[in-house]
């Protein structure tokens, strides 16, 4: 601490006293009313050409600080700071409803200068990546007092984390004659918790209507009873295999002779079970075979093992989920997809791993393996940039990588992969363009 009497003057040389002081050390947040004669600080880097005298603080060189009181009325040469109070949302905060908007709560009150808030996708070193979307300050940037508020035009992935921005003058003070520096932060988004609601067929679909009955057809919604999702969802072949919003899993459905229920037998369900652990977060199902994921990043499987789908080094069928090797397989919507006899998936290295049957090359190694020949361990593709999987189809891939190029390969009889030809590619081939950001096929 340090109490500051008058005719103190500071300098890059040192501290010259004419008048009193009282001072243990001189450093820290400069605190108190700097215009009564009497600074306290405690944490401030102070550079040359400053005086305090009984008159006021009188700055003509540099002084940074963490935070200024007081009325600030005799203060030159510097200009204001802007403290973020609050984020909305907090990094991986899962309780902000999405009618609030996401932003940024100040300190104090701001208008709006000039500039864009740039949302983009974080980079794994949390700096910025591809841009989503721009929002000009004075255009599509709400401020309400002390906060600023974006709405994205299209819902955020729950896989992502999310980087906002914005640059040096993009907000001012109440008087408009003070630009703000530039900040930045990274948010996780997670899925909103949504009710499940059904209709059509019941009777040669068991279960699928959720109406615990195989019976009934609803030509209009009927809402599946005290079930609130966490948006993991999946279907097929008459199954229906979901998350709930406490992560807990369930299955219910007609089909289970593989055991692609996950239930431990193979009996049907017409209303919804649950599947064994905790942590479940985001399901991919296809033909018989079944692959998801948990928050702590393990990737699981069950159901119809014939050509090593569920990359256990056999071709067992499962009908409880056994874990795939490996800890750190990203969990998002496009992170992950289930094929016909296989699976393709990315892990949070950027790398992208295969497994199952290779009879069109769709394993990305070069190579056909003819009849249900592959791979019943996870294989990796080259490359270490991969970003979503947009195709999940037994015989072909479409996959983007994070520069915005797209790539696909295996079959392509029907020119599935957007090569201006019908042949079958074993290796990733681009498809040409570099501002992909997804693709479904």
């Amino acid at each position: 601490q340090a109490k500051i009497g008058s005719n103190v003057t500071i300098t890059s040389g040192g501290i010259n006293v004419s008048g009193v002081t009282t001072a243990a050390t001189l450093s820290g947040n400069l605190t108190g009313d700097v215009n009564s004669g009497f600074v306290t600080a405690t944490s401030a880097v102070i550079g040359s050409g400053v005086t305090i005298n009984a008159g006021g603080l009188n700055i003509t060189g540099v002084m940074t600080a963490t935070t200024f009181e007081g009325s600030g009325a005799s203060m030159t040469g510097v200009a204001m700071t802007i403290t973020p109070l609050a984020y909305n949302p907090d990094v991986y905060d899962s309780t902000v409803p999405k009618t609030t908007g996401i932003g940024i709560t100040f300190d104090h009150r701001i208008l709006a200068g000039s500039g864009n808030v740039t949302l983009s996708i974080a980079t794994n070193a949390g700096a910025a990546g591809t841009v989503v979307e721009n929002f000009g300050v004075g255009s599509s940037v709400t401020i309400q007092g002390r906060k600023v508020i974006i709405d994205p035009t299209s819902d955020l992935d729950a896989s992502e984390t999310y980087h906002i921005s914005y640059p040096s003058g993009a907000f001012t003070n109440t008087g408009g004659d003070v630009s703000y520096v530039g900040t930045a932060y990274t948010f996780g988004a997670k899925p909103e918790f949504i009710s499940i609601w059904s209709w059509g067929g019941g009777t040669a679909d068991v279960g699928t209507n959720a109406g615990n009955n195989t019976n009934t057809r609803y030509s209009s919604p009927v809402q599946l009873p005290g079930f609130v999702s966490n948006g993991a969802f999946s279907r097929h072949d008459s199954n229906l295999i979901l998350g709930k919003s406490d992560n807990t899993l369930w299955a219910f459905g007609s089909k289970n002779d593989k055991g692609q229920l996950g239930l431990n037998n193979n009996t049907q369900y017409s209303s919804p079970v649950e599947i064994g652990g905790t942590g479940w977060n985001r399901v991919s199902t296809a033909h018989k075979n079944v692959i998801a994921t948990k928050t702590d990043g393990t990737l699981w499987a069950w159901g119809y093992g014939i050509g090593g789908a569920l990359a256990q080094n056999n071709e067992t069928n499962y009908s409880s989920p056994v874990q795939v090797p490996g800890t750190t397989w990203k969990t998002g919507m496009a992170e992950f997809v289930s094929t016909s006899y296989g699976a393709i998936a990315i892990k949070t290295d950027g790398t992208l791993w295969t497994w199952g049957v290779n009879n069109k090359g769709q394993l990305g190694q070069n190579v056909n393996s003819p009849s249900w020949g592959g791979t019943s361990s996870p294989i990796q593709i080259p490359g270490t940039t991969w970003n979503k999987i947009g195709s999940g189809s037994g015989r072909y891939r479409l996959v983007t990588k994070t520069d915005g190029t797209l790539w696909g390969w295996g079959s392509n009889t029907y020119g599935n992969l957007g090569l201006n030809n019908a042949t079958t590619y074993s290796s990733p081939t681009q498809i040409p363009g570099t501002t992909w950001a997804y693709a479904v096929g």
